[in-house]
């Protein structure tokens, strides 16, 4: 569904666009010939339509479809060349749209609609299968291909029920974490090392009943189960569903741990465990550094982080009897303990003055 912000994009796209036109041929066949033409010359430009932004691969779809329909429009209108067949009449293709739109939706075809849709191509698909259900027969418009008008048909009658207040959108991530939290709840092991461990037991319990995902267009399906298990993880973490071990992995993954894999994070928490010194250290240190570019890139807006229910340093509140723990265990095993240990306080000496 086209935005306010897009209108401001396509203009400005549409100012440079013009700006690269060579001289156009005497006469196209159509405006989509000429739309051809004019998507031709941006590709062999390298053109870029719009700024990097968190735009679906459909609204990119739709910002270049309307600039290269714009510059062309501007062109015929400027007398650039001919079209062996004119413009269509936007009035009389608006009143074949709202013919159509209100058969479907007076004529006993879509009568209810569902509470709610993750998102509005959802509720355009809805109105398509109802309508071939119905063996409902769409108009022909001269100069419009059938698949194109039954896609405006199809579009404005769910922006009309949406208006209407007959469903909701709702976010498609939400819609999945609603449908799959009460399956969980009897599942949920009493604790885990980390939010990526636990998510990944949401992916595998996913897996296992064949959950079905709602998806989001433009948004790979692996990415959005992605989502869709840290956000469900996360969520049921601060209802107080499970705990979280020493020192919470809060950054997601961009890949779950496939089975038969190893989860990492457990060998990195058995090493901060068996070092309680360095475990400060690095705790200390990640406080001031940057946060990572992998945290940013895969947590959405909406995601919040809450603070860890046992924090890393609680583990180190009696760093002595752990080290000699740790000492004792190596005493039969290691000839050159006292090397190592003068080594190991070296290190630790000389991270804390760089």
């Amino acid at each position: 569904m086209p935005k306010p912000k897009h209108s401001t994009l396509i203009q400005q796209a549409v100012a440079r666009a013009k700006r690269l036109m060579p001289t156009y041929p005497t006469h196209f066949h159509d405006i989509e010939a000429a739309k051809t033409f004019i998507a031709t010359v941006c590709s062999n430009a390298s053109f870029i339509y719009c700024p990097p932004t968190n735009l679906t691969e459909e609204d990119e779809a739709y910002i270049k479809d309307k600039v290269h329909f714009v510059v062309a429009v501007h062109a015929f209108e400027q007398g650039e060349f001919y079209l062996k067949n004119g413009l269509r009449d936007r009035a009389a293709l608006r009143s074949a749209i709202e013919s159509d739109i209100h058969r479907l939706l007076t004529r006993h075809h879509i009568t209810t609609w569902p509470p709610h849709f993750p998102h509005a191509h959802a509720a355009k698909m809805f109105v398509r299968s109802t309508a071939r259900a119905n063996n409902f027969r769409f108009s022909a418009f001269e100069g419009v291909s059938p698949q194109t008008f039954e896609g405006y048909v199809c579009f404005q009658t769910a922006r009309r029920g949406f208006e209407a207040g007959g469903f909701e959108l709702r976010d498609a991530i939400e819609s999945d974490i609603h449908r799959l939290s009460p399956h969980l709840s009897p599942l949920w092991p009493p604790h885990f090392s980390s939010l990526n461990a636990a998510r990944n037991f949401v992916a595998r319990v996913c897996r296992e009943a064949g959950f079905r995902y709602e998806g989001w267009p433009g948004l790979g399906m692996e990415r959005f189960k992605l989502f869709v298990h840290f956000r469900t993880a996360e969520r049921e973490w601060g209802l107080g569903r499970f705990g979280v071990g020493d020192g919470v992995e809060v950054e997601m993954r961009k890949e779950e741990v496939k089975e038969g894999e190893v989860d990492k994070s457990s060998k990195t928490m058995a090493v901060e465990k068996s070092s309680p010194a360095l475990g400060m250290l690095k705790f200390n240190n990640n406080k001031s550094s940057p946060i990572p570019d992998l945290l940013l890139q895969n947590l959405t807006p909406t995601t919040t982080v809450h603070p860890s229910p046992t924090p890393l340093i609680a583990d180190a509140s009696n760093p002595q009897d752990q080290t000699e723990q740790s000492v004792s265990t190596t005493d039969k095993r290691d000839p050159f303990k006292d090397l190592i240990a003068e080594l190991g306080r070296v290190f630790i000496l000389k991270a804390a003055f760089e």
